[in-house]
Order: C-alpha cells, then structure tokens, then sequence
C-alpha cells in the first residue's frame, strides 16, 4: 500500500493498563486493504525511534464505509512524537495538545459521582397537595438500631424523621447501648409519642438488633435507617403516593448521596436504575431507603446471624423473590453520612465480615431458588461474582459464524479450537438479516444453546463460552453477551443502552480493565441491558426457535440484535451482559451512535422497530436524571463543553507559569 494514500489525525487519548495511554486515529485512504501495524513508528522530534515503548493495532471496520482506526499503545510519558507510516509523517503530538484531549474525554467521561455540578442540581421538592389521597394513611415503621450513635448524629438522624411531610410513621429505635448516658439524655429530649426506644441490655449485632425493631413494628410498611444517616423530608411522602396508586408495590427504593457534617451539602450521588435483577445479584446497588410491606414480612423468615452486616441485601433478595411490584423513586431521599466509623466512609477492609455475609446472603438466595452456585468477592468491594458452572450436564453450544469471507473465520476458527464448551460450528456466510442466519443456525446446529459471533471475535479467553452458557441455568435468562475488549485492552462493548430518541450505545467503551466498576458498578458487574451486543451473544435453541419467524430484516445486525432482545424481553427474558466472559474484537458492528445512520442509513429502520416496541424505548437503567449521548453516563444537564474545557486547559497553564515564577 502506498505510504502516500494513507492519512491520519489523533484525535483520542485514553488512559490504559498501568502507566500506559491508548491514542487513536482514523485512518483515511486506506482502500479495501487494511495496513500493516509494524509499518507504523513512533519517533521523537529529534528523529530518535521510540517503538520500544509502543504497540499498534488496527481496528478493521465492520460496517459499510466505515474506516479502520489505527490504535498506538503507548507509555504515559510518551507525550511529544511524530506518527508515521512507512516513514511519512502523519500527525505530531505534544503535550499541550495532548492536555487539550484529556481534558475533553474527561468531560465526557465525568459520572454524577464525581460531578461538581451535582453541588448545584435541583433538589427534590414537596408533591403537589392531593398528590396521597385524604383517606389514604398506612402507617409507616421506621426501624432504626443504634449502637453507641454520637450524639449528633443521632440527633440528626431523628430530626430527619420528625421533618417527613407524611407524618403517619413510628420510629422503632433499637437502643443496644442503654448504658451510654449521653444517648439517653439525648432520647429524653424527643417527647414525640411516635418515637418508641427499645432498650436491649444486649447487642446482637445489626441484623440481631433490626430483627428486635421487626418484631415490635405495627406499621403497613417497614422502613429501615441506619444511626448516622439522615432522610429527606419528602422520602415517605413520594413512598406512599406511589403506594397509593400500586397497593401491590411490595418493596422500595430511592436515589442517594453522601454527606459529611451538613446533608445539603451532599456528593457523590447514586442514581440508580430500576429493578435489575442481574445487577442486584452483583452488589446490593438498591442500599437504602430500603421499605418493605407487610406482606412481604409475613413471606419471608428473619435475617439470621450468619448474614449480620448484610441483612438489608439478605432482605432485599427475599422481598424480590415473593414482591408483586418493586418500586424505584429516581429522586435523591436519603444522605448517607461519611465518617471514619462508617461502610462509607472506606472500612469495608475492617469489616471483612460484611462482605463475606453478603456473599452468604446471595448464596442462600440462590439455595432458596433451587440453583446451585458459588459466590465469591471481586477486586471492588461488596461486588460479587455468582458462579453457575455447578451443572451436572453442562449444556451443548453451537457457534453461528456471520462472516462475508471464509477467509475472515481464520482468525475466529483458530481460536475456537482452544474455547471450552462449543459442541459444533457453523459458518454462515454472507447473510441476508439475523432472519436468515437464524434460519440457518437453527438447521444447522442441534445444540441446546446457539452462541452468533462475527468474524471480528477472537475467543481468547478459553472459558468465555462455557462461562456464558452457564447462566442459563435460570429460566429468566434469555440472551447473555460477553464483555469484549479490543486488542489494545481496552473496553469495546460492555452492554448496550438506549439514549432518549431510542438509539443505542455501548456504555464505557474505551475504559480499562478493573478500573473501579464505573458509575453504579456498570463497567465491571454482570447487569441486565435493554439489548445484547451485537458481535457475540448467546440464546437457547428453544426460545430461537419460538420467535425466529418474527423477526425482520433492517439492514443492519445492531438493529436486528435489538429486536431479536426485545422479543425475548416480551417474554419475561432478561438479558445479560457479563464481564466474567470476555473475548476481544477486532472490529465492531456496534457503530457510534453518531454515525449509525450515515454508515448504515438505518433511521427508517430504527423508527419502524420502535413502531413496533413502543414500550421497550426506555432503557432498562434509564434514570432521568442520567443521560449516555457522550456513551458515558453523565448529570442530565445542559453543558458548554467548549468553554469549560478552555477554562480547565486556561486554568492549568496559568498555575503551571505561577508555579514556575514562585517556585
């Protein structure tokens, strides 16, 4: 190929594993033939080689008239080189330059957690007066254990529930601290006969002490708060309006944030989806203001010792498995306080027994379900791994190879010989729609399951076969897809979402392995999506075999892999994204949503899908205060980025010069 047709600008940096960065550009000129990695170089300014410290991948297009990204790893202090191919120049890098990137993917990639402008978003407001019918009043029991509470976090946290616009509640305060003086001064001062104090001269631990609060509430709906927390006024009050409405709404939830002394001044925001079974069975991510109704209480037994320090997830997994309607309230109503002595405040190293009884809480659940499983901790805290290859007959998996080449499969086939699990395999070349290739899968392959890959998939991890077919030990599964990487290490697809006007992106793409979960733990927790991804996914046979005559054709494989979601979600299928089965892609039918329709012309074909599934537009994590255009999950808010980047590069070279003149 000739060096002279080839051209490329950087326009990406993302960090990478280590000390390392990854820096992409498109390639443009390259015709139908795809470059060479080793005909790429790094040089310094003064001519010096530097590809001891880089690797390069192409990343080959998928999609029509897309073109191939080149992708240079490299070391961090790699800020100052010249790209080349077959020694032409092809772009130059500096450090400033390089700035101006980082400051901009960090926008983008900024998650409400770490969000400055959380400081100034709206705060929940009271409901419009008759929002709770006049003759609707449940009472509402507030169980809350305390143990040597100081002093004014306890008064806070009583406050909080003395400020409820809804004022039918008790507070059930299990005191297992009665000795302590200076808690029952405090206790006195609250003459409010819907308080109630339980002294136990004995402490039975958090879930011993909760159990106590259980027994003695009277109220249609059990609450739980912790001693140092505090809740908004208006909690109770959404709780019930939603009550009143869904008299079968057996278990609740809220949003959260995190405070220090002043819970107006509240950070780090949680803004959770609504019910997600997968991701509950990943980490307790409802937390609090956890409220249950009676009729769950008189369905499940007590939490035991054995689950002390995670009682509220043990309660949580209980409730779904016997809870009518779960109710999720997208608004932040409850401060989760920050302190040395608290699970938020970074002890969860020294209090290794909350995280070992959270895992015996998943495992009893899954006991209870008649499903065998190991649980075992991950490198983030209170995440868990559900292992379901305990099967006594592993099931049969056959591999459907959508390829327009056979030439293609090499790369795949060669793999395929090192995967574990894969019964028979089947090359379908050139197909028509996800129609047809399921036609043929389904005359080809006799297996239990069917797995559909592109010829962009390298199964280079052994296990990602055998590890996605286990989850289909649950009869809910419907289709799970693997987390893929590209060569370069970094994150290709991790699930999908779907934005407001309904099109769909790959959330966290280009983040690095193990890089801490990402907001709600999304990047790194096996989670329920609105659609699989569309390069590798797994279904079973019966279930293909049930809506494989109503799929259509779009013209596009992402588009058809939603449908073919969608369908299995009309019929109470969940599907699945893992992390804990991987493969890597070298390419990618998932395009960026900004360029679905000009690469695929498929705006006809995503209205006639969400004419068809109108009521599967909202994302399975949808929060409205959560929005993923950048394909990162951000504040819902209007932003300059132009400026605000300015202002950030602005910033950093003003204090660079004064630290320089002031040394």
């Amino acid at each position: 190929m000739a060096a002279s047709s080839i051209t490329a600008t950087i326009d990406q940096v993302f960090e990478a594993d280590g000390d390392r960065v990854v820096y992409r550009a498109e390639l443009k000129g390259c015709g139908n033939a795809l470059p060479n990695p080793a005909d790429f170089a790094l040089t310094a300014k003064s001519g010096t080689p530097l590809n001891a410290h880089a690797e390069f991948f192409i990343l080959e297009p998928q999609a029509k008239g897309a073109n191939p990204v080149l992708s240079v790893k490299a070391d961090g202090f790699t800020a100052n080189f010249n790209l080349t191919y077959q020694d032409m120049s092809l772009d130059t890098m500096t450090g400033r330059r390089r700035e101006r990137m980082r400051i901009r993917r960090d926008l983008d990639m900024v998650n409400p957690s770490i969000d400055g402008a959380y400081a100034s978003y709206p705060k929940p407001q009271p409901l419009p007066e008759g929002s709770i019918p006049a003759d609707f009043h449940p009472l509402v029991s507030i169980i809350c254990p305390l143990y040597n509470t100081p002093l004014p976090y306890l008064r806070d946290m009583i406050d909080s529930v003395l400020a409820q616009t809804y004022t039918i509640w008790e507070l059930v305060l299990v005191n297992a601290s009665p000795d302590n003086e200076g808690m029952q001064e405090v206790l006195a001062t609250y003459a409010d006969p819907r308080i109630k104090t339980i002294d136990f001269p004995e402490n039975l631990g958090i879930a011993g002490n909760t159990n106590i609060g259980i027994r003695a509430a009277t109220g249609d709906y059990v609450a739980f708060a912790d001693h140092d927390d505090t809740l908004s006024p208006y909690v109770l009050e959404r709780y019930m309006a939603f009550a009143a409405e869904h008299p079968d709404a057996d278990l609740f939830y809220c949003d959260e944030d995190n405070f220090e002394e002043d819970d107006a001044a509240g950070y780090a925001p949680r803004f959770k989806p609504d019910f997600n079974r997968d991701l509950l069975y990943s980490h307790n991510y409802m937390v609090h203001m956890l409220m249950v109704n009676r009729y769950i209480l008189d369905r499940v037994e007590l939490s035991p010792d054995e689950v002390s320090g995670a009682q509220d997830y043990d309660l949580s997994l209980k409730a779904v498995e016997h809870a009518r309607c779960i109710c999720h309230i997208p608004e932040v109503l409850y401060h989760w306080r920050v302190h040395a002595g608290s699970t938020n405040g970074g002890v969860m190293e020294s209090k290794p027994y909350a995280v070992l009884a959270g895992a015996t809480a998943l495992e009893n659940h899954f006991s209870r379900r008649g499903i065998e499983t190991h649980v075992s901790e991950t490198h983030n805290s209170c995440v868990y791994h559900v292992d379901y290859k305990k099967a006594s007959r592993p099931p049969r998996v056959g591999l459907a190879i959508l390829s327009n080449n056979t030439q293609d499969t090499t790369r795949l086939f060669k793999s395929v010989g090192n995967a574990h699990g894969i019964s028979n395999t089947s090359i379908i070349l050139n197909p028509a729609s996800l129609r047809a290739a399921t036609r043929e899968a389904l005359e080809t392959l006799d297996t239990d399951l069917i797995a559909f890959a592109t010829d962009m998939i390298e199964l280079d991890d052994e296990s990602c076969i055998a590890t996605t077919a286990a989850y289909f030990c649950r009869a809910e599964v419907g289709i799970v897809s693997p987390k893929l990487f590209y060569p370069d290490g970094l994150i290709a697809q991790a699930g999908t979402v779907l934005l407001a006007d309904g099109t769909p992106v790959a959330p966290n793409r280009n983040f690095t392995d193990n890089m801490g979960g990402g907001y709600n733990g999304l990047a790194e927790a096996t989670c329920n999506f609105s659609a699989a991804s569309p390069d590798l996914f797994m279904i079973r046979r019966s279930d293909l075999e049930t809506i494989a005559g109503q799929l259509h054709e779009y013209g596009n494989l992402q588009t058809e892999v939603m449908e073919l979601s969608f369908l299995l979600r009309q019929q109470d299928k969940l599907v699945l994204g893992t992390p804990h089965a991987r493969a890597t892609t070298h390419g990618s039918a998932y395009v960026a949503a900004a360029n679905l329709n000009a690469i695929y012309g498929s705006a006809t074909g995503l209205a006639e899908l969400w004419r068809r599934f109108p009521a599967m537009r909202q994302d399975v994590l949808a929060n409205p205060n959560v929005e993923y255009t950048s394909g990162y999950p951000r504040l819902d808010i209007k932003r300059d980025e132009d400026a605000q980047a300015k202002r950030i590069y602005t910033r950093g070279i003003l204090s660079s010069i004064k630290h320089r003149i002031l040394g």
